[in-house]
């Protein structure tokens, strides 16, 4: 669960609207759900593609 944490933590970073994790994966506040299977297949040093996913979620208001 901790690329989980990491993942949701650059998210946060950059503004997404991160509710909770769960085993499922990352659950954002307007009930859209980040699988941890999506996840994996990120890199988390990989800022261009966790930017990608964070372009494609809306930011917090």
């Amino acid at each position: 669960m901790f690329f989980l944490l990491k993942f949701a933590c650059r998210l946060l970073d950059l503004g997404c609207p991160v509710a909770f994790i769960s085993q499922m994966g990352i659950h954002l506040a307007d009930g859209q759900i980040i699988s941890r299977v999506a996840i994996r297949n990120l890199s988390i040093d990989d800022s261009e593609a966790i930017n990608r996913v964070a372009a494609n979620l809306a930011p917090f208001e």
